[in-house]
């Protein structure tokens, strides 16, 4: 259920900044979206495969990589 709502609050994110058109952050958005959906389908993936260690890890892997592209997201938006 978590995911659900990281995807919500993403896709509402999203909207919000190509609403206003804040193009500072529109690089980082982008990698935030592309890493999301790689979360998404190695997850899928993940399930599907039962459990397969492979793709677990390298879903583990891309969590790290959503944690630090919304942290860049986050700066993006303070400079």
């Amino acid at each position: 259920m978590f995911a659900y709502l990281i995807l919500v609050y993403v896709t509402l994110l999203a909207f919000n900044i190509f609403y206003k058109k804040d193009r500072k952050m529109y690089k980082s958005l982008i990698i935030i979206l592309l890493i999301l959906s790689l979360q998404i389908f190695l997850g899928i993936l993940t399930l599907i495969s039962g459990l397969n260690i492979y793709l677990a890890s390298a879903h583990q892997i891309s969590s790290v990589f959503l944690v630090f592209s919304s942290i860049y997201l986050y700066y993006s938006y303070i400079k």
